[in-house]
């Protein structure tokens, strides 16, 4: 493809996605007009899915193209579009998951009030326009290190809940790219082919952004730490890759599906009762740590019990989370698996393997199509 082609292309592609996230702050609202002037949001325009799709087949060409005609493109190029449209989606209203506000009332429960957020449920304590626009009222049932992550938007916000919500995405975004950014660093290091491509794989990625910047889920978070567990696990780095991994465990706990895998992986060379019990020491050691200054006999059994709620919303078809989200939620937990098996096949394989986890991870909590 001529050079000219190739920049009135990309240029087309980007302003496509761009565009999409201005069309979405128009329908779903500002946080602004949600939160400050207690404007309802209004229904949803019919013209979403004809977006939705005309952008994801944008993106679909967009990967063919890195792959085999993009080749005078600049590198930092391909990262101005996503930075624009996650800077268009911190003042998008999460229209469709409002996991982001549950965040900001643990962590008010915490900075503002003074109380435990994994026994306080928020409207004992929480009586701003936060509680009308939130569906569920829960303990925390998030893992301590997240609960420490959140409070730092809280503390610099205080009581403006505008500001707290838009730095509470702010603080996902950047862990988002920063995965982006981590992950594409080791495919160089390591030389792997197509190393664009893949970077534009997890970058471009509408849903993904969707739910990144607008939806505003901690998972960014979660996979970021483990990301680099995984990188540190490839380079045999044992103990950096327990205590990485741990971290991410203590964000969301669904990674410790992935334990087994660090112990196969890492006891090959070694002696295997040592490396599992130091792995073992590692993890207990960490939530120990981190879940002390939370220290409450009703903890644990107030996670347990939150969590079989959510659970149980999950395989509700009379419930908020349809069909679709459960599709979402089975793919994002297979694609844990499937980390599992490639993981023994090698380092390029491995990588193909956790960007296979973030993309069917996009479907996860995104619900664009059912209001």
């Amino acid at each position: 493809m001529h050079p000219k082609w190739q920049y009135f292309v990309f240029i087309l592609l980007s302003l496509t996605l761009v565009s999409y996230f201005a069309v979405l702050l128009r329908i779903f609202g500002t946080l602004h007009a949600t939160i400050s002037e207690n404007i309802k949001p209004q229904p949803i325009s019919d013209n979403l899915l004809l977006w939705t799709i005309i952008v994801c087949a944008a993106y679909c060409l967009m990967l063919l193209l890195t792959r085999r005609y993009f080749t005078v493109i600049p590198y930092y190029y391909y990262w101005i579009a996503p930075v624009f449209a996650l800077i268009i989606s911190t003042a998008t209203y999460p229209r469709f998951a409002d996991d982001i506000l549950i965040y900001v009332m643990h962590a008010r429960t915490i900075v503002l009030y003074g109380m435990n957020p994994y026994i306080t449920l928020p409207e004992t304590v929480e009586h701003s326009r936060l509680a009308e626009l939130t569906t569920l009222n829960i303990t925390n049932v998030y893992g301590p290190v997240w609960t420490f992550i959140s409070i730092i938007p809280t503390l610099i916000a205080q009581k403006n809940l505008l500001i707290n919500i838009i730095l509470m995405k702010v603080l996902v975004i950047l862990l988002f790219l920063s995965t982006a950014a981590t992950l594409d660093y080791h495919n160089q290091r390591e030389k792997i082919a197509n190393r664009i491509m893949l970077l534009v794989a997890v970058l471009w990625n509408p849903l993904l952004l969707v739910d990144i910047g607008i939806n505003g889920h901690n998972e960014a978070v979660m996979m970021f730490f483990l990301v680099v567990a995984i990188i540190l696990l490839l380079h045999h780095k044992k103990t950096a890759t327990f205590i990485t991994f741990s971290i991410a465990v203590l964000t969301k706990y669904i990674p410790i599906l992935l334990l087994p895998l660090l112990f196969i992986k890492l006891t090959k060379n070694s002696k295997k009762i040592i490396t599992i019990t130091q792995g073992i020491a590692i993890l207990l050691a960490t939530a120990i740590i981190s879940f002390t200054p939370f220290a409450n006999k009703k903890i644990f059994y107030g996670i347990y019990e939150q969590s079989t709620i959510v659970l149980a919303s999950f395989f509700s078809l009379s419930g908020a989370l349809h069909i679709p989200f459960i599709i979402g939620e089975c793919l994002f937990y297979s694609s844990f698996v499937t980390i599992t098996f490639l993981v023994w096949k090698g380092k390029r394989t491995t990588l193909w393997g956790i960007y296979h986890t973030i993309l069917w991870y996009l479907i996860i909590g995104t619900k664009l199509f059912h209001p």
